[in-house]
């Protein structure tokens, strides 16, 4: 049997693990990961996280706040953790979910013969596989240029330039490796009308189809926090996680309160009217801007 490693960056402030980081590390354990969780900003190790990851093979890693995700997968890669893997999938706490079960994801993606494979494939600046879920084969792990961008001094730099650097530059040294294998669970990245690939984030502008693939079952925290996209139909993940036993409203209500919407430049209305026309929602979009145009009402949780 394979042995699977995940380095999990999570950051907050409170002293225990939030209920939907707990929902993913536990989704984690099931589908057979061994997790490493970098504690970013803490100091010290609360009773209910300790028993918490001493329940689901978690082992838990105090470190400064520093160098975003990639300094925190980079400091738990210094301490050999990934070194007998076979498989090690990088991922963090900017998501909610998983919205519906991984296994079939992972039973699916893990037999192919591929060197990485990523939730969302984007052209978005330039093409890469979004950082917030990456999956390497032991190989590709090791190879120099995959190396060389890990051990950039992430702990220096600036947000722009760890984006820049790491999960675009990912994208840019994927495309210099002879004979790579590459795929990504969702991928569309061929032109729509009235719709600039360079400049869209599916996770935004597509966030339902995504999730309604039943290939990725995650929404990024960031799209129902702040809406910066100004996305009018984005309140129907209400009625989507209503009943759904399996991750309840309930785990977004409590991150919500915690964490409110930041100030946000607000999008122009004919841009957002133009969504109807180049978002992969169609559908659900027409719906909702039949029934109250392209204002963007916020239900409070």
């Amino acid at each position: 049997m394979s042995k699977k490693i995940c380095l999990f960056a999570h950051y907050s402030t409170a002293q225990t693990l939030p209920k939907d980081v707990k929902h993913y590390l536990q989704a984690l354990y099931d589908n057979g990961w061994e997790t490493h969780i970098a504690l970013s900003g803490h100091t010290k190790i609360s009773e209910d996280t300790q028993n918490f990851c001493a329940s689901y093979n978690i082992t838990p890693h105090l470190r400064p706040n520093q160098g975003l995700d990639f300094g925190a997968w980079q400091d738990m890669m210094k301490k050999g953790v990934t070194l007998d893997a076979d498989h090690i999938l990088l991922t963090n706490d900017s998501i909610f979910g998983p919205i519906y079960p991984m296994h079939p994801i992972f039973t699916r993606m893990l037999s192919q013969k591929i060197d990485i494979w990523g939730m969302v494939e984007t052209l978005e600046v330039n093409w890469h596989l979004q950082s917030w879920f990456l999956c390497f084969n032991q190989s590709l792990f090791q190879h120099k240029k995959i190396q060389a961008l890990f051990n950039q001094p992430f702990h220096t730099m600036e947000k722009a330039d760890i984006i820049y650097k790491a999960e675009l530059g990912l994208g840019r040294t994927l495309k210099q490796i002879p004979n790579l294998k590459y795929a990504a669970c969702w991928s569309k990245i061929n032109r729509y009308p009235l719709r600039d690939p360079k400049q869209t984030n599916p996770m935004h502008l597509d966030w339902f189809s995504v999730l309604d693939s039943g290939r990725v079952p995650f929404i990024k925290k960031e799209v129902i926090r702040d809406n910066y996209y100004g996305i009018f139909w984005l309140n129907y993940y209400r009625k989507l996680l209503a009943n759904n036993r399996y991750f309840p409203l309930d785990h977004v209500d409590c991150y919500l309160k915690q964490f409110p919407k930041r100030p946000l430049p607000v999008i122009p209305k004919w841009k957002r009217f133009l969504y109807l026309f180049s978002t992969y929602d169609t559908k659900i979009a027409w719906q909702y801007f039949l029934k109250q145009g392209i204002s963007c009402p916020i239900i409070a949780p």
